[in-house]
């Protein structure tokens, strides 16, 4: 768990609000599960939705579009997560999850490790 005055707490919080210089995009925002789900390529309408980690989400999000998962807002228990401690643990996803994700830098993809994306949260594996 975080305390409030880590520095990376207060980092991802303080892009939360601001602006990136230039643009009216922010650093960090949120999008439905679902559809960033179908947007990776990961699921065809009809299927049934899979149990997944954060990590699977993550290295989703990252290996498409370069972005980052920091947290996700349950929708079932209206409760914002935030770096979890139990990465590795599947959750069934709900549509409605809403996935808080640091934005990547450009457009290229990302790879895990951090070559090719711009920047990587995550250790090689």
């Amino acid at each position: 768990a975080m305390q409030a005055d880590d520095p990376t707490l207060v980092f991802v919080f303080s892009q939360i609000i601001s602006l990136e210089s230039g643009s009216k995009e922010h650093k960090i925002f949120s999008i439905p599960f679902d559809k960033a789900w179908l947007e990776a390529g990961q699921y065809t309408e009809g299927e049934s939705w899979p149990e997944l980690s954060f990590y699977d989400v993550a290295d989703a999000m990252f290996n498409e579009h370069g972005h980052v998962l920091v947290g996700y807002l349950d929708a079932s228990a209206v409760d914002c997560v935030l770096n979890p401690e139990n990465k590795a643990r599947p959750r069934t996803w709900l549509p409605t999850d809403e996935l808080l994700l640091m934005r990547g830098h450009g457009d290229s993809k990302g790879t895990r490790g951090g070559s090719g994306g711009g920047f990587s949260l995550f250790s090689a594996t």
